[in-house]
């Protein structure tokens, strides 16, 4: 296992973040909406991963009340299946602990298998399919972990 670090993300970060985006997904965040979402939505949280200075991951989050609503989560390619989304997504699940939150809930592309059985094992369950989710026309799953918190 990698020796990753979890942070909050930082204005020097973005740049890197957008990058990492970019090469995986077809509606990637802009700068200037991660802008927004580090600097004035006061729901939005966003962490990095990094292993030795190097930003190889990234989650993005809001939190609204009782829930976590998983909005982004990417890791690099020449990293995966090496505990950076695992990692990730537990410092999430600490954070909704630590806000007292009932659940976190995330959309996955339905084809998306790899993703899907690292929230299973994390035990997040699918709640219903939501059809047409993405620009693409494709399904996406609903995904919640219980957290039990009060609110």
């Amino acid at each position: 296992m990698l020796p990753i670090k979890v942070r909050e993300i930082k204005a020097t970060d973005i740049d890197d973040v957008v990058a990492l985006e970019r090469r995986y997904f077809d509606q990637p965040i802009t700068g200037k909406h991660l802008r927004y979402e580090v600097f004035e939505n006061l729901m939005a949280h966003q962490f990095v991963a990094e292993v030795d200075g190097k930003i190889l991951g990234y989650v993005g989050c809001w939190l609204t009340g009782e829930n976590i609503d998983i909005m982004n989560i990417v890791v690099d390619e020449t990293v995966r299946r090496q505990g950076v989304g695992r990692f990730l997504l537990f410092h999430l699940i600490d954070f909704g602990l630590k806000h007292d939150c009932l659940h976190v809930s995330l959309e996955v592309r339905e084809s998306n298998q790899a993703a899907i059985k690292l929230y299973a094992s994390l035990g997040f369950e699918v709640v219903r399919k939501r059809v047409n989710y993405y620009k693409n026309g494709e399904d996406a799953l609903y995904m919640v972990k219980v957290l039990g918190g009060s609110k």
